[in-house]
């Protein structure tokens, strides 16, 4: 959505005098907040905002919280956790629409269709399986960023084609970094292809 940082003090009643107290470089950074990301708010019985975590960017937020009868604001980094995921996707539409049902991950989903831009996936029939392994990074336990993936494994016919993913874009072919030494002992590296030879909330 269009909403501004103002526009939420102002849904909230809170006045944007507090806006007074901060850093010329605070307010730069509030003027920088990205719709990509959603928000966090902790209420109380009344439904009355006690604090507000909303991200500025990939690794600041705005920590908005409720002293006794006023409210204060901070810049303060974001935390989150990375780590690693296998999914296994069973085929019986199309490798997004399944992504997307099977992990409700939207932005792996999206990743998975990019990844396999060079396989013909309507060759997958029902029952097919995709194994993806990835990396997410999590916010209170949901996916913040997008996630990176790192290999994929398609199971067909009772043939596995394992695919390569360099820089989003998944590959049959893999490269292998192998080391040449040069006259001036310099270690410096080459690319050499192998085939594979296969058996088969927004704020």
């Amino acid at each position: 959505s269009n909403k501004t940082f103002l526009d939420y003090l102002n849904e909230q009643n809170i006045s944007i005098s507090i806006l007074d107290d901060i850093t010329a470089e605070d307010q730069k950074y509030i003027s920088e907040i990205s719709s990509a990301y959603g928000y966090f708010e902790m209420l109380d019985t009344n439904l009355s905002l006690i604090q507000a975590l909303i991200p500025i960017n990939q690794e600041m937020q705005i920590s908005l919280f409720r002293q006794k009868d006023s409210y204060s604001i901070d810049i303060i980094p974001i935390s989150y956790q990375t780590r690693d995921y296998f999914a296994k996707i069973e085929i019986t539409s199309n490798p997004y629409t399944d992504t997307l049902n099977q992990t409700s991950n939207k932005a792996l989903a999206q990743k998975i269709t990019l990844a396999l831009k060079n396989f013909n996936t309507k060759r997958l029939k029902q029952h097919d399986k995709i194994y993806i392994y990835y990396q997410q990074s999590t916010r209170v336990g949901i996916p913040f960023l997008p996630p990176t993936i790192k290999a994929i494994q398609i199971q067909t016919d009772n043939k596995t084609i394992p695919i390569y993913v360099d820089d989003e874009i998944g590959y049959q072919d893999i490269y292998k970094k192998v080391p040449y030494q040069t006259t001036t002992k310099q270690k410096v590296k080459y690319k050499k292809r192998v085939t594979i030879q296969s058996k088969t909330p927004t704020f």
